[in-house]
C-alpha cells in the first residue's frame, strides 16, 4: 500500500505540473498577443514550424513517432538527466548527446524508421557500455557537485532546451524578439519538466510529461488536418 501511495503522489505531481504548464502557455500567448498589437517587432506570424506541419500532413505515423517518442526520450536525456543525477543519469546525458551529434551526420536520404531504430539501439549500447565502464564511485564527486548546483543547472538546461527548438522555425540558428517569444513556451516547459524530474527523482517521469505535453497539440493538429481535408 505505501508503494502505491508513493506512485500515486508522483502521478499527482505529474498531472498538476502539466496543468500549471498549460496555464503558462495561455499566459504567454496572452502576453505575446498584447505585445504584438503594440509593438510590430514582437509580431511572430512570420515564423512557422513548416517542417513539423508538413510531416504531420504527409506522414502522420512518422510525426507520431518523432513527436511522441523520439523527442521526449532523447531531449529529456539531453536536458534533464543532470538534475540531481543518478549514476545512470550521467551516462544517459553523455550517451544522448553523442547520439544527437551522430544523427547530424546521417544522410537525409536514409529511411527515417531505420534511422530511429539505429539511433535508439546506439543509445542503448552506449548507455550499457558506459554503465559497465565507469564505476559509480568514480563519478560520485561529479554527481555531488551537480546535485549541489542543481538550481543553476535547472536554469541553464531549461534555456538550452528552448534554444534548441529555434531550428523548428529557421534553418540556420538565429535569435530575435519574435523567435524568443516563439521558444518561450519551450523554456517554460523545460522548467516544468525539470521540476517533475527533481520531485519524482527519475528521468522517466519527465519523459512521460514531455510526451503528454506533445500529445495535446499533436491530436489537435491531426484533427484540424482531417477536418480541412
Amino acid at each position: 500500500m505505501p508503494a502505491n501511495l508513493h506512485s500515486s503522489s508522483k502521478k499527482q505531481i505529474l498531472y498538476r505540473s502539466l496543468l500549471w504548464l498549460f496555464g503558462l502557455y495561455l499566459l504567454i500567448a496572452l502576453i505575446k498577443t498584447l505585445l504584438s498589437t503594440m509593438f510590430q517587432e514582437v509580431e511572430t506570424s512570420g515564423y512557422s514550424q513548416s517542417g513539423i506541419t508538413e510531416m504531420l500532413r504527409n506522414n502522420p505515423f512518422k510525426a507520431a513517432v518523432m513527436i511522441l517518442i523520439v523527442a521526449p526520450v532523447v531531449e529529456e536525456c539531453m536536458h534533464r538527466s543532470l538534475l540531481k543525477p543518478s549514476h545512470l543519469d550521467v551516462i544517459l546525458f553523455c550517451s544522448s548527446w553523442i547520439v544527437y551529434a551522430t544523427n547530424l551526420f546521417i544522410p537525409e536520404d536514409v529511411n527515417w524508421l531505420l534511422r530511429v531504430f539505429f539511433l535508439f539501439i546506439f543509445l542503448g549500447c552506449l548507455t550499457y557500455i558506459g554503465v559497465q565502464l565507469f564505476n559509480p564511485y568514480k563519478l560520485r564527486h561529479l554527481r555531488v557537485w551537480l546535485t549541489r548546483h542543481y538550481k543553476w543547472i535547472w536554469i541553464v538546461t531549461s534555456i538550452s532546451f528552448g534554444l534548441m527548438h529555434i531550428t523548428n522555425y529557421v534553418a540556420v540558428f538565429t535569435l530575435n524578439l519574435p523567435l524568443f517569444f516563439n521558444i518561450l513556451p519551450r523554456i517554460a516547459s523545460g522548467f516544468i519538466f525539470g521540476y517533475i524530474k527533481l520531485k519524482n527523482r527519475h528521468i522517466l517521469w519527465s519523459v512521460a510529461a514531455h510526451a503528454l505535453n506533445n500529445l495535446v497539440p499533436f491530436i489537435i493538429l491531426v484533427l484540424l488536418y482531417q477536418l480541412n481535408s
